[in-house]
């Protein structure tokens, strides 16, 4: 271990900071008795090392904390390596966004440790917001930010129709508005469709790009919809019953989706086009939801909500009659542990599989390989969810807080690198997806001037 000599600066703690049960910088709030950081509210998923780190670092604001007190305070005695250090500061600086050539929070003191360099202040108590949940209050999401409606953002958060009228309804409410906009990979907004704002619940595009499906989660509006943004063209397409969760098919000609059956939600097939009876698919004692279609085979990725494992991924097969619509589809667990496994996406050559894994308190995306099989790999840094790849399948985005993570697939034969290439910023992000265009791709974000109710 190199050791440093502390600063001529001194490093106890600042007045009242030590002290505060919360602290503020930038857009960031550090709750210490949480042990949790936030930004804008949206909890950041961070190793509990890198979060002690941040915590001596800001009781020292303003002066450099040698590497050895580091160490000590942060391991407490225990004997480690650099490594051990730099590790943990880049997850920091990871969390954080920060860059160590222009630091805006941490500076690297060469020879000697780091500082703490950004504002730090007490901060005021939170008042935490209403959440609806797919997660029963037990596993909640602690990355979630959903709204009163159910609107899909980072997290296992999204409920689906929980809070409803005699009629199957949910009961008129008030819902943030989210705007539509697309985005290149690394740059900043390209353009914002001129389509309503309103409080869209999921969202899946077309394979070809030109369509997106997602439900509306409020009063007589709840059900599935099409939206196809160049042609200014919004209707819905489903009638009686409730439904959520639309995931296209291959065709662009049908929807996979969740249909509430009594008190359970079964995975169903809808047209896109008409209006014609919508064809079940599953069954089953316990929630599914629609995650992704493998395109060569008609096989339907989805994830179930199991009392003893909890999320899982499985993969509904297509019949073997000829007809297609004669005999059952055929139910095969794909992924599942004692963690949560929801939320996947499958590259457009069929190969590879990315998801979310909630396992504590933590988010990552993780990928399998489908033809090799084997254990998926982690590819996320400091937490992400919501995978989704590029047209072309060369890049894998995931939404990581306020930001969208942009992987680069470099070689088929070699898997995924776990290797952070790109972020893009995107001001109150929800949901991101692709878009008709291989280096871009759509986001709901929130419209917080706007309401929506019936």
């Amino acid at each position: 271990m190199v050791r440093g000599r502390e600063s001529s600066r001194s490093t106890g703690p600042r007045d009242g900071l030590v002290d505060a049960p919360r602290v503020a910088f930038g857009p960031f709030t550090l709750d210490r008795q949480e042990r949790l950081l936030r930004r804008h509210g949206r909890e950041i998923p961070l190793p509990e090392r890198s979060r002690r780190l941040l915590e001596v670092l800001i009781d020292a604001a303003g002066s450099t904390v040698s590497k050895d007190r580091l160490v000590d305070r942060v391991w407490q005695g225990a004997c480690v390596s650099d490594t051990s250090l730099t590790e943990a500061m880049s997850r920091l600086r990871d969390a954080l966004g920060d860059d160590a050539r222009r630091p805006r929070y941490v500076r690297t003191v060469h020879g000697h440790g780091y500082e703490f360099i950004a504002a730090v202040e007490p901060a005021r108590p939170a008042v935490a917001p209403t959440r609806r949940r797919r997660f029963p209050a037990s596993v909640a999401a602690s990355i979630a930010l959903a709204s009163a409606v159910g609107v899909a953002v980072a997290g296992f958060a999204a409920l689906h129709h929980k809070s409803t009228t005699a009629a199957g309804d949910p009961a008129p409410r008030t819902a943030p508005r989210l705007r539509l906009a697309e985005y290149e990979a690394g740059g900043g907004k390209v353009l914002e469709y001129d389509v309503p704002s309103l409080p869209y619940n999921d969202l899946s595009v077309s394979r070809g790009g030109e369509r997106l499906a997602f439900s509306i989660d409020v009063g007589p509006r709840t059900g599935a919809w099409v939206l196809e943004p160049r042609r200014g063209e919004l209707r819905r397409i489903t009638r009686d019953g409730s439904f959520t969760d639309p995931v296209w098919a291959s065709d662009g000609r049908s929807l996979a989706m969740s249909w509430r059956r009594a008190d359970d939600l079964d995975l169903v097939l809808h047209a896109a086009d008409r209006e014609t009876p919508f064809q079940v698919l599953l069954e089953a004692p316990h929630d599914q939801f629609p995650e992704a279609w493998l395109h060569r085979s008609r096989a339907l990725v989805y994830s179930e909500r199991h009392p003893a494992t909890g999320y899982d991924l499985w993969v509904l097969r297509p019949p073997r009659s000829r007809h297609g619509s004669d005999g059952e589809w055929l139910p095969t667990p794909l992924v599942r542990t004692p963690a949560d496994e929801a939320f996947a996406a499958v590259s457009p050559d069929d190969r590879y599989l990315a998801f979310t894994v909630k396992s504590g308190r933590r988010f990552e995306v993780l990928v399998l390989d489908l033809r090799q099989g084997g254990d998926p790999v982690t590819v996320s840094h400091a937490g992400g969810t919501y995978p989704f790849w590029s047209r072309t399948g060369d890049r894998l985005h995931y939404v990581s807080g306020d930001e969208v993570v942009t992987l680069e697939r470099a070689d088929i034969g070699h898997g995924l690198p776990s290797v952070r290439s790109a972020s893009t910023v995107v001001p109150g992000l929800r949901f991101a997806a692709p878009a008709p265009a291989a280096d871009r791709f759509l986001v709901l974000t929130d419209d917080s001037a706007g309401t929506f109710s019936d």
